[in-house]
This record gives structure tokens, C-alpha cells and sequence, in this order.
């Protein structure tokens, strides 16, 4: 293939997204950049591939050295300093999880130990310096996979096609079902990814043989552009993904690269202009070096971003990223395959080795810790009383493991709590509160307690079965519905309330608590036993969102004359949180999740807010 540089603008295209989306969540739909590098991959790999084949100069040793030579260093280079970071800047149990997390990163499959880690009691990835690092493991396992594949179907001479479209229509089928029985094996694993690497592979063999005009192949990109911008400004955390929805940014890319094929295009001449090849370039190293420099700024200086800080680490992330393709990627570049390769290898064996150790000590010794801010740090791996797997279902459980006889009770007076893990928190706590009150629970991490339209899943089976069977079956004084309220609850919870009152029902509604940007056990552990009193706690809480749910929901139960209690009123009168018990121990093991004393404190300020909230 000739070289396309209109690939280098799409590769800009998808680290901007990226680091956008990063640095600003509002830009919900930048992860979608992922995908456009699994469609640049899949392009480039098997051009380069087929077309040595072609040539009968392929070999797989020649191959794989490539590969280590582009991307090796780099990432050895960033690892390095990485840890230097973490080792002087991280809590303990960061430590230990970076260890790990190093060590799966540096034999690529931190994809498979992220999903490994996804539960959700695991502690806060969202500040793991190495998060990003699971799609460059996906690209890996593709590139360990596909050649020796490739190969095979080239030695049949005969129905490419065939073999890499039903390989595709595999792979994307694998997807969905995974999307709907294990969503994060689904976003994780690389067999569910590689149709999206294949779709490129069918462009780079043939792609060139679709004859485009200049205005065909514009029109062409049109399209293409307009599928990308569509997911990045419709798609969120909420969209079912990757499935049927990853294949707009896909097939939105591979329109894309195959109006590219005319350099007379317009996306040809826009993509391959100074500036989208500048970034383009640049998009390995400052992929890299991008999500470590975000998280060490939110440990360090700002655990919530304002404007400054976002424009601040915007240019830190892209003057890493050019210094390290530059000095690194550039240098590295240069070494011969058949002259230097032993040099190389030997370069890289010990770095490796090196790395390696370092993880090893991470986490599996003490050697990095401090016994200092032990006290809070014990707290990330607080586990909720909450009956987690029979009463609390989390992922990976379904409707079916909800145990009835356990977790519904029977007394003098009924409480039946319902809604996700914001409800479950509450469990052990009105238990130890409300000694005179039965207190049953049906909860499920990630659902909150509206009717579902949907069926078949683990938050849809659960709550339908709640309201169609067990309020039939059961008599209940109070029905407490809480979760953490997300915007798509204001459309589906009025409907919820109206079946609730016609039912003849009393509930109540407990509103959201405060969450932080971090996990409050590690801000109090970064920042001393005063931290509660510092502007630093303070910028870390998300008070914009959780204010304008409170407002809402609460809205909706005066609209149907439900009780409803304003936990964020409760929890912090006039901007002041509640943040540790008379003890010193937070009340919060996470961003937002109360601890069993930490709901007890909750529920009796709340029950002196409103006396007669239990006078049943």
C-alpha cells in the first residue's frame, strides 16, 4: 500500500476524542475513539501483511520484531516514570493495585486483568494510572492472532472473504450475546472487539478495488464523519456498547478510510492537512502518557478539573506525548531489524525484567508502603452488609439467585427497601436503627427501582418480579425506593409512583447522597485528618450533578404525593458534610457508598429532619 496520511488525521481524530473525553466527561462519547483505532489496526496490519504475502516476504519473526521495536519503548519509557509517580505520590493499596496492573500491562493482558477487576466491590479504577492500557492489550492479542490466521487463508488461495467475514460475523454476534449476559466481558475481551479490527482488514484487501470519483468518494466521507460525530455527541456510559451500537463509530471510520483511497477526497485533503497529521503522529505516545498525567494531576494538585486544569493537562498530555515520539518512538525507529535486532531484544529483555521486578515488589511486598494513612486506606476495601449475592444482587448474578425466603421477613411492622447498591448501603443500617421494624430488601447493583420495559435481564427480572409478586404476596407498612438517580430515571420513575399509589401503597423516597470525585478514604488519607475542612474535599464533591438530582426527584415525589427525603439536605445543611463518625472513620468507603456506621448517622439525621418518617 501506498501511505495514506489521510490514516494519521483519523488517528488524531481518535486520540482527540479520547483525551477530550478524559480530561471533560461531558464529552460522553469520546471512548468511542478506541473503536476508530481497532478499524486504523485492522487496516494497517493486514495491508502490511497481505502485501508481503504477495511479495512471499512475509515471516512472523520479521513481523513480531516490528512490533516490539514500535511499540515496546515507549511504553517501557512511560512505565518507568509511572512508577517513580506512584511509589512517591500513591496510597498503598494504589501501589499494590499499580503493581498489578503494571504487570498485566506489560505482557498485555490488562484487558483480561481489568475485566477480572471490574466487580463491583473493586476498588476505584478510574484512578488507575494504567486503565487505558487494556485496548492497547486487545491490539496485541489481535496482533498474536490474526497473522498466524492470515497466513492460513492465504495458503487457500482462494474465498478470503469468506473465512474473514465469517470470522467478522462471529466475533460481532459474540459481542451482543456477551453485551447482554457480561457487558464488561463484552467491552474488555478481544474476541468481542476483533470484528471491528476486521473490518479494516477487509478494507486494506479490498478496498482499493471500489472505484470512487473525487465527489463520490466526498459524499462518501460526508457519511463517515457525520456516523463519528453522531457517537460522540449521542453516545455515554449508559449506551449499550460495544454490540450493534459500536458499529456507527466502525463503519463511520471504515467510510472514512475507504473514501481515502482517492486522494482527490475530502476527507483525504482535511485529514492529511499539517495539524491532524501533527496529532496523528503524535497519537501512540500521547495515548500513553495521556491517562497517567490525568491521574497523577487528580492525586496530587485537583481532584476535580476547572477550566485551568483542564487546559493545563490537555497541553502537559500533548508535549508528553510529542517528547516521547520524538526522543523515543523516532530514535527507536531507526534501529535495523537485521543488524541491531540482538541489541533490540536485549534492550527490551531487560527492561522487561526490570519492570517486572518492580511490579513484583508493587504488590506483592510491603517494601513501597507507608504505615501512616493506613487508618482510612483500610477502609477502599470496606464490604457492604447487604446479603451481596442472595438479597444484593451484583454482576454476574442473575434474577434466579434472589433468595425470597432470606431476604423478605415477616413481623409487626414491614420495611421493604428496593433500588440499587444506593439502596442496598442502607440495609444493615435501618436494621440496626429501626430495631422495632422487619427489614426486607430486594436491590441489585446499577438498577434503580423504576419498571422496566425490558425483560431478560438481571434489573429488569428482579424489579418487574418485585412489584408484580412480592407487594401482592407480602404486607408491607413502608416501601423505601433509593439509588443513585441518573437522569434517565426522571422520564421512567413518575409512572413507578403512580402504579405504587394506585396500589395503595405508602413509600418513601431517600434522594441521592453527595459523591466525590475520589473515594473519601483516600482523600482523607492524602490530605490529613483536617481534610474535611479543605477547599481540596470540597472541589472533590460533585455537588452540580447531585444537586440537580435532588431537585428533580424530589419534584416527582411532591408531583404524586410521595414522601421524599433530600439525603444531600441531610448530609451536608448549608454545604457543610457530615465526613467521618465521632471515631474519625469516614462515613463513605468510596466515591459515594455508605458504611453500615455511616448509614446509621445518615438515618438518624434524616429521622430528626423528619420525625414522623417512621411513625407508621
Amino acid at each position: 500500500m501506498n501511505y495514506r496520511f489521510d490514516i494519521d488525521g483519523l488517528r488524531a481524530l481518535a486520540i482527540l476524542a479520547i483525551l477530550v473525553f478524559h480530561i471533560d466527561p461531558r464529552f460522553a462519547g469520546g471512548f468511542i475513539g478506541v473503536d476508530i483505532f481497532f478499524v486504523i489496526s485492522g487496516f494497517l496490519i493486514t495491508g502490511i501483511i497481505w502485501k508481503e504475502l504477495q511479495q512471499n516476504t512475509f515471516t512472523f519473526s520479521m513481523f513480531y520484531l516490528k512490533r516490539v521495536r514500535r511499540l515496546f519503548p515507549a511504553l517501557f519509557v512511560m512505565l518507568f516514570v509511572a512508577y517513580a509517580f506512584i511509589i512517591v505520590f500513591g496510597l498503598n493499596t494504589e501501589i499494590e493495585m499499580f503493581g498489578k496492573s503494571a504487570l498485566s500491562s506489560l505482557y498485555y493482558i490488562s484487558n483480561i486483568f481489568f475485566y477480572s477487576q471490574n466487580d463491583y466491590f473493586a476498588s476505584d479504577l478510574k484512578l488507575n494510572p494504567l486503565l487505558h492500557t487494556w485496548s492497547l492489550s486487545v491490539e496485541e492479542q489481535f496482533y498474536l492472532f490474526f497473522p498466524l490466521f492470515l497466513y492460513w487463508v492465504y495458503r487457500k488461495k482462494q474465498n478470503t472473504h469468506y473465512y474473514l467475514l465469517g470470522l467478522l460475523f462471529v466475533s460481532f454476534i459474540l459481542s451482543e450475546y456477551l453485551l447482554a449476559t457480561d457487558a464488561s466481558a463484552s467491552f474488555f475481551l478481544s474476541p468481542s472487539r476483533f470484528w471491528q479490527f476486521l473490518v479494516g482488514s477487509l478494507l486494506a484487501i479490498y478496498g482499493h478495488k471500489i472505484t470512487l470519483s473525487a465527489k463520490q468518494a466526498s459524499y462518501l466521507s460526508i457519511v463517515g464523519f457525520l456516523f463519528i460525530a453522531y457517537s460522540l455527541y449521542a453516545f455515554s456510559e449508559h449506551t449499550a456498547f460495544p454490540g450493534v451500537f459500536a458499529l456507527i463509530p466502525t463503519l463511520g471510520t471504515a467510510a472514512l478510510v475507504l473514501s481515502g483511497f482517492n486522494n482527490n477526497s475530502y476527507s483525504y485533503r482535511l485529514l492529511s492537512s499539517a495539524v491532524p497529521r501533527f496529532f496523528g503522529n503524535i497519537s501512540y505516545s500521547l495515548y500513553l502518557w495521556h491517562w497517567p498525567i490525568i491521574v497523577f494531576y487528580k492525586i496530587t494538585i485537583a481532584p476535580s478539573f476547572v477550566k485551568e486544569d483542564k487546559v493545563i493537562v490537555f497541553l502537559l498530555s500533548v508535549l508528553a506525548g510529542y517528547i516521547s515520539w520524538r526522543l523515543v518512538e523516532k530514535t527507536t525507529a531507526k534501529l535495523s531489524l537485521t543488524q541491531q535486532s540482538r541489541k533490540l531484544l536485549y534492550i527490551s529483555t531487560g527492561s522487561l525484567s526490570a519492570l517486572t521486578l518492580l511490579g513484583l515488589l508493587c504488590f506483592n511486598s510491603s517494601f513501597f508502603h507507608s504505615q501512616e494513612k493506613q487508618f482510612y486506606e483500610n477502609f477502599l476495601s470496606y464490604k457492604m452488609e447487604a446479603k451481596t449475592g442472595s438479597c444484593f444482587l451484583i454482576s454476574g448474578d442473575n434474577a434466579n439467585a434472589f433468595d425470597e425466603e432470606q431476604c423478605i421477613k415477616q413481623g409487626k411492622k414491614n420495611i421493604l427497601l428496593i433500588g440499587d447498591s444506593h439502596a442496598a448501603h442502607y440495609y444493615q443500617g435501618l436494621v440496626n436503627s429501626l430495631p422495632e421494624f422487619t427489614i426486607s430488601h430486594a436491590s441489585s447493583s446499577g438498577c434503580r427501582p423504576h419498571f422496566k420495559n425490558e425483560a431478560g435481564n438481571r434489573c429488569a427480572d428482579l424489579i418487574n418480579h418485585v412489584y408484580s409478586n412480592l407487594l401482592n404476596k407480602y404486607q408491607f407498612d413502608l416501601i423505601i425506593l433509593a439509588g443513585r438517580w441518573i437522569k434517565m430515571d426522571i422520564a421512567l420513575l413518575p409512572s413507578t409512583l403512580q402504579f405504587l399509589n394506585d396500589s395503595k401503597l405508602n413509600v418513601a423516597i431517600f434522594g441521592p447522597v453527595i459523591e466525590y470525585e475520589q473515594a473519601l478514604p483516600a482523600l482523607l488519607a492524602r490530605f490529613g485528618n483536617d481534610a474535611h475542612t479543605s477547599d481540596m474535599l470540597d472541589s472533590a464533591r460533585n455537588w452540580q450533578q447531585i444537586t440537580y438530582m435532588d431537585n428533580q426527584v424530589s419534584n416527582i415525589a411532591q408531583d404524586a404525593n410521595i414522601k421524599y427525603i433530600s439525603m444531600l439536605n441531610v448530609m451536608c445543611p448549608k454545604k457543610q458534610c457530615v465526613v467521618t463518625t465521632k471515631q474519625g472513620a469516614p462515613i463513605q468507603s468510596d466515591y459515594g457508598h455508605l458504611t453500615t456506621k455511616g448509614a446509621e448517622i445518615v438515618l438518624k439525621m434524616a429521622i430528626n429532619a423528619e420525625p414522623k418518617l417512621f411513625d407508621l
